[in-house]
């Protein structure tokens, strides 16, 4: 037990410690390079046509929601370009999509106020962080596809594919997350009842989820410009991406625990409607019951006063011709 304490309590204040150096870097980021970055876009994107109208039809052109499935389609040249070893290209494409992740989130916010309204939030919420973990998830089995681990030694092999696999798993089980709440919150809208799991996120999960969204960005693009090297991970760059993966991991199993925590309210409301409706079923079947066992008895005692009737009623012939003769 000593011995544990001596390696885990230590591991656990040093990734603390990361933690909280990683922190203060996205803060930077957003300050030094994501703010000014939307104060040069925003005339760009204010000037834009949101849609063009075409022999009086009018067709959306240029939406937030389409800046997010064009940066989907990304993982084809990312693809395309690992498999033809043109890895800088495809170090430049994850480094695109990074931008036009930015991008769309300034087209909405720059529309939004332009025009209102205009754009369902719930669907541009799914939809920007879901083509997320469409690309996170393709480029990094890209990445596995075309990794030659004939030099790799066994541990190198298993850090290699334990990293890529473990963000793939948590990145699938969170997509599979954000669809459930997605159509959740949808047809709750639709149904106007209240979702009690829309509860306002906090200022930490956004920053768990920025950051994550780098680590794992970075990684990517760290990892196909690996793959130029004999063995991706005697690479600099291949360092690197391992240790961005590896450094997400926490990320996501806390986005995924906090996604899955704020159902339980809902699934506890569902617990108590349930217990009222079994408690209503069996209330109606012991009514049921009794009313049943009501009828019976009202049944049988009718039977027995017939019965009691039809002997009093009936008229012994002996007895009748004995009164007549003493008469």
């Amino acid at each position: 037990m000593d011995v544990f304490r001596l390696v885990v309590v230590p591991l656990t204040y040093f990734m603390q410690l990361i933690e909280s150096c990683l922190f203060t870097l996205v803060r930077w980021y957003d300050e030094y390079m994501y703010s000014p970055l939307q104060t040069a876009l925003w005339p760009v994107v204010a000037a834009l046509p949101r849609s063009l109208t075409v022999d009086g039809r009018t067709f959306d052109v240029f939406t937030a929601n389409i800046v997010s499935w064009a940066r989907t389609l990304l993982v084809i040249p990312i693809a395309l370009y690992l498999k033809y070893q043109l890895y800088w290209w495809g170090f430049a494409c994850v480094i695109f999509h990074d931008f036009l992740d930015h991008l769309d989130g300034i087209v909405a916010k720059v529309q939004r106020q332009k025009y209102g309204q205009v754009d369902d939030p719930i669907v541009g919420g799914f939809m920007d962080a879901f083509c997320d973990k469409i690309v996170n998830v393709f480029s990094l089995w890209s990445v596995l596809m075309v990794t030659d681990f004939s030099q790799m030694s066994a541990a190198q092999i298993c850090l290699y594919i334990g990293a890529c696999s473990i963000i793939i798993a948590y990145e699938f089980a969170l997509g599979i997350v954000r669809v459930q709440d997605f159509f959740r919150a949808y047809y709750y809208r639709e149904f106007k009842k209240t979702d009690e799991m829309s509860t306002k996120t906090s200022t930490a999960a956004v920053m768990e989820g920025k950051l994550k969204e780098k680590l794992e960005s970075m990684g990517i693009a760290a990892l196909c410009v690996a793959q130029s090297n004999i063995v991706p991970l005697e690479s600099v760059s291949g360092i690197l991406g391992v240790s961005c993966l590896l450094l997400s991991v926490r990320l996501a199993h806390s986005s995924l625990m906090s996604k899955l925590e704020a159902r339980e309210p809902l699934l506890r409301s569902h617990e108590h409607a349930s217990d009222d409706e079994d408690e209503i079923k069996t209330r109606n079947r012991t009514s049921t019951d009794s009313l049943s066992e009501l009828k019976n008895f009202t049944k049988d005692r009718q039977a027995q006063i017939n019965r009691s009737d039809s002997r009093d009623s009936a008229i012994n012939p002996i007895t009748l011709d004995s009164t007549l003769q003493r008469s």
